[in-house]
């Protein structure tokens, strides 16, 4: 799901991790529903899921860009394993619960209690793709919507796991394990209530976005850092002392990204920056990766050359001296990315780190959609 991050001033948080614990606590809400009058001990491999699938959905990069790990392992934290990814978590956790619950209840229903798990994750997931995240819906996630039609057809059998004897106890005692159940789950109960404000923000923040292209598209579209607004010019000089425009790109997609030195996520999307450069360099040209270092937040331009020239960066690279490109895109958190079309309008914002099969993604996404005027 390529979704923008959300901001909260100079924090980034990644919108997409935070969709994936919402759906976990939902999927865990759903067990406990399936398995209402029981241990809440008897819930945790649940809980043991949703750690599973979150570390083998961020461990799979491992397999799918294994030398960005390898020289710089906090890739692990911004970027995960894609598509091949999310499918082999959703795996490893689904076989986990069906293992776990197998050895407790039987077969047949751990297959319920799966089921439940699958359902309550896969209904918030696949709202937040409907709401935030709708233009690359595909083949994948209708495959995610059976997925989640057969796990509530599982969901609407018997509500109940065979009944305890703890049913035949006296009132007094099954208040005292209400009372003990309802503490317990208030942490966790917290926790969704969080995430939810987030999505919801999130979910704002996308109608916002979504009523401005629908203004830009009548013809109220004017200059600013809005998908949909005509991208601010700027005149940079580059590490050699000349001048580069915006306007020199005009007629190509550019992705123009805004970074710092002490940026540590910066440091970490460099590499899928270059990546992305040469790859589109090799190709003739149409897209241009353009990087603008906000040289006002540095201690000076000879840290930004040292800092090019030991990772062999070759991308044309500007210095915001006195950071009003920064000011004119409303950069307050880095790294910030932008992709204009060759009209020299945004059509993609993206806030946090971004890897190259993201941004090669929302680039091929901006030229298909919309080509320059010839």
């Amino acid at each position: 799901m390529a979704v923008t991050n959300l901001q909260l001033g100079s924090l980034v948080l990644n919108a997409e991790l935070l969709v994936v614990l919402a759906a976990g606590l939902m999927g865990l809400f759903a067990v406990r529903l399936r398995l209402r009058g029981r241990s809440e001990r008897d819930t945790s491999p649940a809980w043991n899921a949703i750690g599973i699938w979150i570390a083998v959905w961020k461990g799979s990069l491992l397999l799918t860009d294994a030398v960005a790990v390898i020289r710089q392992p906090l890739s692990l934290l911004y970027y995960d394993g894609g598509t091949i990814g999310f499918w082999l978590a959703c795996v490893c956790g689904l076989t986990y619960l069906q293992y776990r619950y197998g050895k407790m209840y039987g077969a047949a229903d751990a297959w319920k209690i799966t089921g439940a798990f699958a359902a309550g994750w896969s209904t918030v997931y696949l709202m937040a793709i409907i709401i935030l995240d709708r233009a690359s819906a595909g083949y994948a996630h209708w495959l995610g919507m059976f997925v989640f039609a057969t796990s509530m057809f599982l969901l609407a059998g018997i509500w109940r796991i065979r009944p305890r004897k703890a049913a035949e106890e006296d009132q007094s005692e099954g208040s005292a394990r209400a009372e003990s159940s309802l503490r317990r789950m208030a942490v966790p109960g917290a926790g969704l209530a969080l995430l939810l404000v987030l999505v919801s923000y999130m979910a704002f923040d996308q109608t916002e976005r979504l009523m401005e292209r629908t203004e830009n598209r009548n013809g109220n579209s004017g200059v600013g850092a809005r998908a949909g607004n005509i991208a601010p010019a700027f005149e940079l000089n580059n590490l050699f002392g000349e001048e580069v425009a915006l306007a020199d790109y005009k007629g190509r997609t550019v992705l123009v990204n805004f970074w710092t030195t002490w940026c540590r996520v910066c440091m970490t999307e460099m590499p899928h920056v270059q990546k992305l450069h040469e790859d589109y360099r090799e190709q003739g040209g149409d897209v241009a990766i353009l990087s603008v270092n906000v040289t006002s937040q540095e201690q000076g331009e000879e840290q930004v050359r040292q800092y090019v020239e030991k990772r062999s960066l070759d991308f044309p690279i500007v210095l915001d001296r006195r950071g009003r490109a920064a000011d004119d895109y409303r950069v307050a958190a880095y790294p910030a990315t932008f992709i204009v079309d060759g009209d020299g309008i945004i059509r993609e914002r993206f806030l946090g780190a971004i890897s190259y099969d993201d941004m090669k993604m929302r680039i091929e996404r901006v030229r298909d959609k919309y080509p320059a005027e010839q």
